[in-house]
Formats: structure tokens, sequence, C-alpha cells
């Protein structure tokens, strides 16, 4: 089980629709291959799939949201989210600039 002693990163979740809402939140980070990533937090946001996180340097797309709740009392636990890597945040300038604003 996740603890906030196993928070191993600073992720930027910036959501896909016009406004461009981004939260800065601790994370634990599994970086694995450019498709099969890994995330996860210990609050529930309104991130859907399609949204982007900036973790590391690099620039992710979610392609899967898995929300874990607590077997006997069906609360919240935690939410893991399966990552697909666009790119380099260097290479592109747009998330530099909505990231440089926070």
């Amino acid at each position: 089980m996740l603890t906030k002693a196993g928070l191993n990163a600073e992720a930027y979740f910036i959501t896909s629709d016009k406004l461009k809402m981004v939260t800065k939140i601790k994370a634990h980070f599994v970086e694995n291959l450019p498709v099969n990533s890994k995330i996860t937090i210990m609050e529930d946001l309104m991130i859907k799939e399609n949204d982007n996180v900036v973790v590391n340097g690099n620039v992710f797309k979610i392609s899967q949201k898995i929300i874990t709740k607590h077997p006997v009392k069906k609360t919240f636990v935690s939410c893991e989210y399966r990552l697909t890597l666009l790119d380099q945040l260097r290479k592109l300038p747009k998330f530099q600039e909505i990231i440089a604003n926070q």
C-alpha cells in the first residue's frame, strides 16, 4: 500500500480543456517504458484520460485512470494513472510556458 513517505516526484497535472488548469502535487512515479509508466497520487483530482502530466522533465499523456478504494470501507485510497510519453519538456515550449506561469 502506498504511503506519503513513498512519494518521490513532483507532478504537474494539466487539463486538456480551454482553461488549462494546472495542479502541482507530490506523487509516486514509476518510469518503466515510454508506453508503460505510471504515477500514483493520494487524492482524487478532476483529471481524466488524454490530459497531460509533466514529471521529471518529461511530458506524458494519461492513457488510463484507475481508482483504488478500501476493500471494506469502500472509501477512496489512491488514484493511479497509466502514462504514455509525449516528449521531453524542453522540446515542447507550450508546456514550458504553462509550467513557468505556476
